[in-house]
C-alpha cells in the first residue's frame, strides 16, 4: 500500500467524518471554553469569598484566540473557571445557571460556532 491510498476503513472513516462536520466552519466563528477548575458539586461560598481557589487566565484559549484572529476569524473566549468562581462568592449562588446563561450568550455570538 502507498502513502496515497486508503483502506477501506480509512475511507468509511473519513467519509463519516466528513459528513459530521459539514455545515461548520472556522470562519462562523468560535467559542473557546476554559472549563472549571473545581467541579461545580464541591465549589465552596466561604473558600470562593476569601479567594482560595485557582483562577489562572485562559491561557491557552487566548494563544489560540490570537491565532484564529491572524486568519481572520472571529472568536470569544468564555473563562467559566471564572464566571463560576464570581457567582460562588455571592450569598445566594445560582451555579448552575450561572453557567448555562454565559454559555448560551456566547454561543448567541454566532450562527455556527466552532466550540
Amino acid at each position: 500500500m502507498t502513502a496515497t491510498t486508503l483502506s477501506v476503513d480509512q475511507t468509511t472513516c473519513l467519509e463519516h467524518l466528513r459528513k459530521r462536520i459539514n455545515g461548520y466552519s472556522f470562519h462562523e466563528g468560535a467559542v473557546l471554553i476554559n472549563v472549571p477548575l473545581v467541579p461545580v458539586d464541591f465549589l465552596d461560598g466561604d473558600v470562593a469569598r476569601n479567594r482560595g481557589y485557582f483562577a489562572y487566565p485562559p491561557t491557552t484559549q487566548l494563544y489560540l484566540s490570537a491565532i484564529l484572529r491572524s486568519l481572520n476569524v472571529e472568536s470569544i473566549t468564555l473563562d467559566l473557571n471564572s464566571v463560576l468562581l464570581d457567582e460562588a462568592r455571592k450569598d445566594q449562588p445560582e451555579l448552575s445557571e450561572a453557567w448555562t446563561r454565559a454559555l448560551d450568550e456566547a454561543l448567541a455570538q454566532f450562527d455556527k460556532p466552532l466550540v
